[in-house]
Parts: structure tokens; sequence; C-alpha cells
């Protein structure tokens, strides 16, 4: 008998404390954090991995950056570093074709297909320290 209601009490607490309660089934958490009154939602969605990917490097600054966000739509990822710019691609083949004809009518790129993004990684040769 106590064993039942042990679990019962266990699978209580855990419907308690896990259910949402801000009308979202998404929200898992609302209360307060010191003195600010905090709601964590966690979305996830669900997306078929991509079949394909290309990384596209661009000699630039952070305006070609920004021509590309607005020129190339459905990008995944766009990194400005000093000099450089690396835009990522991902879906199906077709759609990274004209992703990169869109891309390259902005200017000249080197494509690299199935390669880490990004391919230049800066915060590894100077790591970056914050002081306050």
């Amino acid at each position: 008998m106590r064993s039942i209601v042990a679990r019962v009490a266990v699978v209580s607490a855990v419907v308690v404390f896990t259910s949402a309660h801000v009308g979202s089934p998404d929200a898992w958490y609302e209360g307060n954090a010191g003195p600010y009154r905090v709601i964590v939602q966690v979305a996830i969605k669900v997306r078929p991995l991509p079949h394909a990917r290309r990384t596209l490097r661009f000699g630039g600054d952070l305006a070609l950056a920004r021509e590309l966000v607005d020129t190339v739509h459905g990008s995944t990822a766009v990194l400005a570093t000093p000099g450089a710019v690396e835009l990522r691609l991902e879906g199906w083949p077709d759609e990274i074709e004209e992703q990169t004809s869109s891309a390259r009518h902005v200017a000249d790129a080197t494509a690299e297909d199935d390669a880490p993004f990004p391919l230049e990684r800066p915060w590894e040769a100077m790591p970056v320290v914050v002081e306050v």
C-alpha cells in the first residue's frame, strides 16, 4: 500500500512540476530569478536533415555580409570576420545551386561542399577575453 501511495505521489509531483501553465504547450518553467520574473520556453521544431551542405567564402566585410543576407534567401548562417565572409547553405541540392548562383551575383566566392562551418575559426587562434 505504501509503494502505491509513493508512486502516486511521485507521478503527481512530476505532473505538477513539468506542466505548462502559461497557455502554451512549449512552456517549461515560470517563476522568479531573484527580483525578476522568468518564463523559460522551449520550442522544438522538427526539420529534416539537409541533403546538401555548402560553405561559400568571400573576401569582404560586414557590408558584404549584410548584402548577402538580403540577397540569398534561406541561408543557414553568415559569419563576418575581418576581411572575409562565410555563407552557409543547407538544403536540397537544387536549392543550394540556386542560392550559390544568387550569392555569386553579389561577389566572387570559393565553395566548399560538406565542410565544417565556419571554415576559419578565429577564436581558436585568438581567444576572446572580456573584462568588465
